[in-house]
């Protein structure tokens, strides 16, 4: 997984950057919703504005899909809500 971290404000000190990250938990939330939990696959992940939207984008494919942290800024894994499970399991 790609996680693209497009906006950036000097006034916030927030830069663009890709890291790689992988999957370490899923979680259902409700029958079509689920909350990714994710770790930078080396160091840490950038710094982020909590609520910030980055846009992330599976290694095998070329769709990229904004997701919204839902952790705060420094955690060692970022969390993400997925509302477009059509059954989560």
């Amino acid at each position: 997984m790609v996680i693209d971290i497009l906006a950036s404000s000097s006034a916030c000190k927030v830069k663009p950057k890709n890291t790689m990250a992988e999957i370490v938990k899923v979680e259902a939330l409700s029958a079509h919703r689920i909350r990714l939990s994710v770790k930078p696959l080396a160091g840490a992940f950038p710094l982020f504005l909590p609520g910030q939207y980055v846009n992330v984008t599976a290694p095998t494919e070329t769709v990229k899909r904004p997701y919204s942290f839902t952790s705060a800024p420094g955690a060692d894994v970022a969390t993400f809500p997925d509302p477009h499970v059509p059954a989560a399991r």
